[in-house]
């Protein structure tokens, strides 16, 4: 067996094998044995139908399997032999089926890591990252959130036009040109008018509109919009309003607080000023770590396996809570979800490789005690007393966890020798 190796580009390889052709015989001469052992041809006994019929009948059959056998024999040698390390199965190609007396060739593609040179890139990243605070604004907007949602509704009649206060169920579809942005599409939703949960010029556009109406519209998008792609474009809007609410909201206070089982209004305040504080914390967090890993991905760009990209797809689908398993399977197959997930599943796939240079390049680490001490923060009392509870997630999750700490070190050493400017935001 002989085989060679092609650079596609930087994270692909093609490793082209050649089988010869006495190999190529002897596969073939096992494989018609086997068929002649267990064929049932007409007028001979099993076993007993001579080899040059059954070449005759079923030289298609057996051509299929030898090819078969013939990969699965030499690929893995051939890979070994050319020390290529593929980060997925690799996938084959074949042209031709086998012949007997001729070499037999394939190929077969290959995703490998990229090279990565790093050096002291990592050291002295200079970036700005947002630092989330919770404000007496946010907690404001939370309560709303909280009241609205208790809040009573009573169908308005068709001649109604929707105002400020009213709930609308809207649908829209928007579009620049001839290009649909179906990521903007909104499907029978819920919106409470005049209180800030879309941008002004959509909401803009819904008022004045009836029960069962459409509208099409251009609207600018706001500066400020998250996906920086559309902001301060011009986007076509295609409204349609199903139906309309009138809006009874409770009162804020006290017998409401007791209502969502709390004990004062105070109380309701606490609890939710504490998880803002918490959601601020994590955000700042995530968003230091995305800027530091942007900025350093930009020093050294690479490209990320294509397999691995469909990896990370593969578990960002998995990581999704479907009613059926028949949904999950479907959307793993689904080619435009895997699409929208593509650009994302690269930047995580990038992150991730990245990472891992930094931790050989320090040479981290994180031992059993580190894993366990983790474990303890999250451990809670109940019908398994803690060291026991400690014990069964490190049992399950070691490699994971451990993993997971190690990025945070990365991440931490990234940090801490990082010029870092803080940008303030609210939630």
């Amino acid at each position: 067996m002989k085989a060679t190796v092609e650079e596609i580009n930087s994270v692909q390889r093609r490793l082209k094998i050649t089988v010869p052709a006495e190999v190529v015989n002897k596969a073939f001469d096992s494989a018609y044995l086997k068929f002649q052992k267990k064929a049932k041809i007409q007028g001979f006994r099993p076993g007993k139908a001579p080899v040059h019929l059954i070449k005759k009948m079923y030289k298609t059959n057996v051509s299929y399997e030898v090819g078969e056998k013939l990969i699965q024999e030499n690929l893995w040698d051939a890979i070994k032999n050319q020390e290529v390390k593929p980060v997925a199965s690799p996938f084959v190609e074949v042209e031709t089926s086998p012949e007997m007396d001729k070499d037999y060739h394939f190929s077969a593609v290959l995703d490998v890591m990229p090279n990565i040179e790093i050096k002291d890139s990592y050291k002295g990243l200079s970036i700005k990252a947002k630092d989330y605070k919770a404000t007496d604004e946010s907690l404001d907007k939370e309560l709303q959130k909280l009241v609205q949602k208790h809040a009573k509704t009573s169908p308005l009649s068709d001649e109604v036009e929707a105002q400020k206060g009213h709930l609308a169920v809207i649908s829209h579809k928007a579009s620049i040109g001839d290009v649909e942005l179906t990521g903007m599409d909104v499907k029978s939703t819920p919106v409470a008018l005049g209180k800030g949960e879309i941008f002004p010029e959509l909401e803009n556009a819904i008022l004045g509109m009836k029960k069962n109406s459409d509208k099409k519209i251009d609207i600018t998008m706001p500066q400020e919009y998250g996906d920086q792609e559309l902001a301060g474009k011009l986007v076509h809007f295609h409204i349609s309003v199903h139906d309309l609410y009138d809006l009874d909201i409770p009162e804020l206070n006290d017998s409401f607080a007791k209502d969502v089982n709390y004990d004062s209004l105070a109380d309701l305040k606490k609890s939710i000023k504490e998880n803002l504080e918490a959601s601020a914390e994590q955000m700042t967090k995530q968003d230091l770590e995305a800027s530091l890993l942007q900025a350093l991905i930009s020093k050294a760009p690479f490209e990320v396996p294509p397999a691995m990209v469909d990896q990370v797809i593969d578990s960002m689908i998995g990581d999704v809570p479907f009613n059926d398993e028949k949904d999950r399977k479907k959307a793993l197959k689904d080619e435009e979800i895997r699409k929208s997930l593509r650009l994302e599943a690269k930047r995580k796939a990038q992150n991730t490789i990245i990472l891992w240079e930094i931790i050989k390049a320090e040479d981290l680490s994180v031992n059993d005690q580190e894993i366990k001490s983790h474990i303890e923060k999250f451990a809670k009392d109940g019908d398994n007393n803690v060291e026991e509870q400690v014990q069964n997630t490190f049992d399950k999750f070691r490699d994971r966890i451990r993993e997971n700490l190690l990025f945070e070190k990365a991440v931490q050493l990234l940090a801490g020798q990082a010029q870092i400017e803080k940008i303030s935001a609210t939630l």
